[in-house]
């Protein structure tokens, strides 16, 4: 392709626009004299946009360019004839680095051939690239990359009649309408074949070419520039797969539990509940339901690769598995995995034994200390009040204060003794005094009656915590060859680690039979907390028979998402949909 200021001038806008600072030329003829002494000449457009640019002349050079830039880049296109092939490649490592990668397409009257080697290609729904048709006529034979030939922009040829074909093209979506023809995209009565014509482009699902997507952004022209232009579709607004299937896999419900090396896996068994998720889903999305059933979980063969559903999630064969996995360590660095949808955690299920050794803090205060602090308190309180006694007789040499030690002592053991006297205090002093021991007598009695009750009624069990239960005589178990033992087996916590070796010779063969040994007593099962509680409500009939206690084990707890593709191109769009579900508060978990 041959370049020109108008062409460069429009790179630098879009450039600008998108707020990119970086980007690559990419374009075959860039070392020829022409095309470098276009852009050397031009170098002021890029300067003046503070915008930093690399020339590059083949895919591998771009590539590598690509690979080692960590900051988002903008890969600019320049398509020439018979470079499908090229294009082809181009498109698939841009395809791997969606997120990092904006590619602009800069095409002329030769856009059929494009859009037949992009539908072919496997870019996806999060592809973030732009087609730009020059509507310019095309260059002059004579002499293509004379810049200054002013004929080269100024003569008028119907553009249409230069690719009459692209109505014939397989059909390919523009928000809601199905089109066929290209050109209707673009306004070229309005502009007079001149500017760039901006399409958005994206394939629903990878391996259709029938779901390729052109987004109308409308026309750059020299005038009014790229800012006349509609905004660029987000991932957040592609919420519309046109009925493209969103494939989902998980177990098969009907299968037999099977065991799995597998321990960010949440629960043994698929729950049917977790169907509603996906139809949820395929209505947000609009999409069509496409399920693929496996037998197990999946776990890394001898070659390191994973098997079963994670095997068919790494490979691209499913968007989404729709199964509980714990977001920790090990799983992330096997999938990926959407927003949360809950928190899951691990517990003991055992039937407590009551004590009475946590009540009897109620009855600690009751001992030879207390009975010597009431006799000394009755003494104290006698003496003093002797003492008032004898200091008015003797200063006001009245003889109406009768009351000695010994009377005193007998007043006070009746006060104390809540049996009352005939006897008036007439002294303020013995007014403080009877005082005082009302509210000594007040406080002895009534921590008598609170331990009192707390004898009828308190009962606390002897195991409240994993260590108590640790350093118990218990037996400790939980379901053999389950996740449950995995997640034991594979996790790095002394307790767990301590749990798993006692149990190895107790534990028992499903979730029913652990919970009815931990109701006899004596026993501890440890297994996770949704399925222990559907067994009991099962086992129970829906109804309270069995008084078992739940100790919660805060080690094990995570929280729990599907699984995705460390790189899925719908992860965006799963979370954007789970989220309107909560927001929402639409069906159940």
């Amino acid at each position: 392709m041959c370049l020109n200021q108008r062409k460069l001038s429009f790179v630098t806008e879009y450039v600008k626009w998108r707020a990119i600072p970086r980007l690559i030329l990419l374009d075959s003829e860039i070392s020829s004299g022409c095309n470098f002494k276009m852009v050397k000449s031009n170098v002021d457009l890029f300067d003046d946009k503070g915008l930093y640019f690399s020339m590059q002349t083949t895919f591998e050079g771009a590539a590598e360019i690509m690979e080692k830039n960590k900051q988002k880049v903008i890969l600019i296109t320049f398509v020439s004839r018979n470079m499908d092939t090229e294009l082809l490649e181009m498109a698939a490592i841009v395809a791997k680095r969606a997120y990092k990668v904006c590619w602009l397409i800069v095409v002329e009257y030769q856009f059929r051939n494009t859009v037949n080697v992009l539908k072919a290609s496997n870019i996806s729904i999060n592809a973030d690239i732009v087609a730009a048709i020059d509507l310019s006529t095309p260059p002059s034979v004579k002499d293509p990359c004379n810049y200054n030939d002013k004929s080269t922009f100024n003569d008028i040829t119907n553009f249409a009649e230069l690719d009459n074909t692209t109505k014939y093209v397989l059909p390919y979506f523009d928000g809601d309408d199905e089109h066929f023809d290209i050109l209707s995209l673009c306004d070229l009565k309005q502009h007079n074949n001149e500017g760039f014509c901006l399409l958005q482009i994206y394939k629903i699902r990878m391996n259709s070419n029938n779901s390729f997507v052109l987004h109308r952004m409308g026309n750059w022209c020299y005038i009014r520039s790229a800012y006349v232009t509609k905004k660029l579709l987000s991932i957040e607004q592609r919420a519309n797969l046109h009925r493209f299937p969103l494939i989902i896999g998980h177990r098969n419900a009907s299968s037999e539990k099977r065991t799995t090396e597998t321990p960010f896996l949440a629960y043994d068994l698929f729950d049917k509940n977790l169907l509603e998720f996906y139809t949820y889903f395929t209505g947000f999305l609009n999409s069509s339901e496409s399920e693929l059933f496996f037998a197990k979980v999946g776990s890394k063969n001898t070659e390191g690769e994973w098997t079963d559903l994670l095997g068919a999630l790494s490979k691209g064969d499913i968007d989404l598995a729709l199964e509980c996995f714990i977001k920790i360590p090990a799983g992330f660095n096997a999938i990926g995995f959407t927003l949360d949808i809950m928190k899951s955690c691990k517990n003991i299920y055992l039937q407590p034994e009551a004590s009475n050794k946590f009540r009897n803090i109620y009855l600690e205060p009751f001992d030879e200390r207390l009975i010597l602090c009431v006799f000394g308190t009755g003494l104290a309180l006698s003496i003093c009040l002797a003492i008032t006694h004898r200091v008015a007789m003797k200063f006001k040499g009245q003889e109406s204060y009768p009351y000695g030690i010994i009377s005193s002592l007998t007043w006070c053991i009746g006060v104390i003794c809540q049996q009352g006297s005939i006897w008036r205090p007439k002294l303020y002093s013995d007014q403080i005094i009877v005082l005082i021991a009302l509210a000594f007598t007040l406080l002895i009695y009534n921590s008598y009656s609170a331990f009192i009750t707390s004898v009828l009624s308190i009962t606390l069990p002897d195991i409240r915590t994993v260590q108590e239960l640790l350093e118990s005589n218990y037996e400790i178990g939980y379901e053999k060859d389950s996740q449950t033992e995995v997640y034991l087996r594979t996790t790095n916590n002394s307790q767990l680690n301590q749990i798993y070796l006692r149990g190895y010779l107790a534990n028992v063969q499903n979730i029913t039979e652990g919970l009815m040994r931990a109701a006899k007593g004596g026993y501890g099962f440890f297994a996770a907390g949704e399925d222990a509680r559907r067994a009991l409500l099962n086992i129970s009939h829906h109804k309270c028979r069995y008084d078992i206690q739940e100790i919660l084990v805060k080690s094990t707890l995570n929280s729990v998402a599907f699984g995705v593709a460390k790189k899925s191109p719908y992860k965006k769009l799963i979370n954007l949909s789970k989220g309107g579900r909560f927001q929402g508060q639409i069906g159940k978990i």
